[in-house]
């Protein structure tokens, strides 16, 4: 039976295809185990759930309203949703956390199914959505990923750090354009962040960023 179914700002900013996932996976398998492998101890039959949780901590707003004048103390609040697996062993019910939305629910079930961890799978499909895009850096390095050349580790951070490169060469050409002095990388990120936003566009979100960049670049 199948199991059931019941960024920073500053960070951002400079921040399914036929591919063979098999030699990818051969090179990436962790040499121990870390709280990220937690995934692969869930069976098959677990009943997977969202739940909303407390996380204890005394000075919490959300979870302790009538420490901090809520007008309503007897409603508890929590932090929520996160999903959970369920499943019994034996006569003991065990508890699982899976991730923050039914997002991280789905990847993990395709990392595990290629023998990943969870956050190697996270940095694989930004490579290869990068490479989807046209991106060469990230074609090469998925190329290398193939024949165990490189690691989905190492080819993240090349393919990240240079995006993000590419990423403040472009607002400082546009801040020259608009004739905006900055003193630093902070300044510059906070003005194109307010830009962003005046256009109606997140500037948490890559895609938002680089469209605005690439409209403005041309």
């Amino acid at each position: 039976m199948k199991n059931k179914i019941e960024k920073s700002q500053g960070e951002v900013l400079l921040g399914d295809t036929d591919i063979d996932y098999r030699n990818i996976a051969k090179s990436n398998v962790p040499a121990k185990r870390d709280s990220n492998d937690d995934y692969y101890e869930i069976p098959q039959n677990a009943t997977i759930r969202e739940e909303c949780v407390s996380c204890g901590n005394v000075d919490c707003r959300r979870c302790n309203p009538a420490e901090f004048g809520n007008e309503e103390p007897e409603r508890q609040r929590f932090h929520s949703p996160y999903i959970y697996a369920y499943w019994k062993e034996g006569k003991k019910l065990r508890k699982r956390y899976v991730g923050k939305s039914w997002k991280d629910f789905e990847d993990s079930r395709k990392a595990r199914a290629i023998h990943l961890r969870p956050a190697q799978y996270k940095k694989f499909k930004y490579i290869r959505e990068e490479a989807d895009s046209g991106n060469e850096l990230a074609k090469k390095y998925l190329e290398l990923g193939q024949n165990e050349e490189v690691s989905i580790e190492w080819a993240f951070r090349i393919i990240r750090d240079d995006k993000r490169e590419q990423r403040v060469w472009k607002m400082m050409e546009l801040a020259k354009k608009s004739n905006f002095q900055h003193d630093g990388l902070d300044q510059l990120i906070e003005f194109f962040a307010s830009e962003l936003k005046k256009e109606g566009l997140d500037p948490t979100n890559e895609q938002d960023i680089d469209s605005y960049l690439e409209s403005k670049i041309e």
